[in-house]
């Protein structure tokens, strides 16, 4: 045989593998052989592995969601009670969340599953953010925010909080058979609203879901138009169950064919970026699937858009996820259209002005919402991994 024809077949075959894998990162894993360890920590949260308090809330607020599963948190520890919350400059998404708005939601997100946890063992959590100053326009080595445990044994403990090693990110069509009640959405809005002073929305009517889905899928038209987007998606793709144990964050991909291709090095993360290839074109086809597949939707509104709201608002955002769970319900953000690089800017006033209710309001979080099928967790670095050692600056 020719090498001609040997590259050709070679080619095919490494497009047909990553388009394999784009297609699959939707829906997350579908393992025969999925990974262990990676998993571990959504089992092993709590006092039994962690008998300090400190770790042992720690624990649980590392299963928080985070952009890409880039999970930037890093602590450093004080003792059992207290210690400071950084935030990891290596997690960082430099195209995608170029003021690190997203991964500051994130940390929000972080911080409240703490306070739920503390709350559980008996503890007040008692945080103060950006102890140092506030980092402003990006992120710098000062810390987020202080942490301190105060024992408090009658302290209310929050219903929410039994329900997140049950919560997930569903990356899977919805059911557009089944429409959101009412209800629901209501206890969402209760919960997201109850520590913080966002504003939540939501809507399950379908001529204002239609108009999200549309403005959802023109999001996803401008990212995999460009370039760089494409392939920061690919760079923290994790293909494999090797992979996936070896670095437990980013987009994790892991089915019986992925495994199979990976023995032989097929997969290219080069061509899963490529616009004209096969990876590109299942990629977005199974993302407008996603957008498209939404029933319902709801978002989060901060008054103005500095580092307390962007907190709140992750704050908001787990505390409305874990109701959300608690009721049945899956959902998913849709990010795209919030994200503040130069070739989303259409979008992204297109989408506040459907949204906002006041001047200056920023629209931090939308997320699409409905039934599906229950999906495996993602990976996690274990903690320990996410601690950094006293004195280093």
């Amino acid at each position: 045989m020719s090498t001609g024809r040997t590259n050709r077949r070679r080619f095919l075959k490494i497009a047909g593998a990553s388009g394999v894998i784009l297609a699959a990162s939707g829906t997350g894993y579908m393992l025969t052989r999925g990974p262990t360890r990676a998993l571990r920590p959504w089992e092993q949260a709590g006092a039994e592995r962690y008998p300090d308090p400190m770790r042992a809330a720690l624990s649980y607020a590392i299963l928080a969601p985070s952009p890409y599963n880039r999970q930037p948190w890093l602590v450093q520890l004080h003792g059992p009670h207290d210690a400071l919350l950084y935030c990891d400059l290596d997690r960082l998404l430099p195209y995608t969340d170029p003021f690190n708005r997203q991964t500051v939601i994130a940390l929000g997100c972080f911080l409240e599953l703490f306070s739920l946890a503390a709350a559980e063992a008996g503890f007040a959590a008692q945080i103060t953010l950006f102890p140092e100053g506030d980092p402003g326009n990006g992120l710098d080595k000062r810390p987020i925010a202080g942490l301190h445990l105060a024992p408090q044994p009658d302290i209310p403990k929050d219903p929410l909080f039994a329900h997140c090693r049950a919560r997930r990110t569903t990356r899977e069509p919805f059911d557009m058979g089944r429409a959101v009640p009412a209800e629901p959405l209501a206890r969402m809005a209760r919960a997201a609203r109850a520590t913080t002073s966002v504003r939540f929305g939501a809507t399950r009517d379908q001529a204002e879901a239609e108009q999200l889905r549309q403005l959802a899928r023109d999001g996803v038209h401008q990212e995999f138009a460009s370039r760089t987007v494409r392939q920061e998606t690919a760079d923290f793709m994790r293909i494999g169950r090797r992979e996936i144990e070896q670095s437990p964050d980013g987009i994790a991909v892991s089915n019986p064919v992925v495994e199979l291709l990976q023995q032989f090095d097929l997969i290219d993360r080069e061509n899963m970026a490529a616009r004209k290839s096969r990876a590109f074109a299942l990629g977005f086809e199974r993302m407008e699937q996603l957008t498209l597949a939404s029933p319902g939707f709801f978002w989060i509104a901060t008054a103005d858009n500095d580092r307390g709201s962007q907190i709140a608002a992750g704050r908001a955002y787990l505390r409305a996820s874990l109701q959300a769970t608690a009721d049945g319900l899956a959902m998913q953000p849709l990010s795209q259209a919030l994200r503040e690089y130069p070739g989303m800017r259409k979008l992204y006033v297109k989408l506040h002005r459907l949204l906002m209710e006041q001047p200056g309001e920023r629209i931090q979080m939308l997320a699409r919402i409905g039934y599906a099928d229950r999906v495996p967790p993602a990976p996690r670095w274990p903690l320990e991994h996410r601690l950094r050692a006293t004195g280093v600056s």
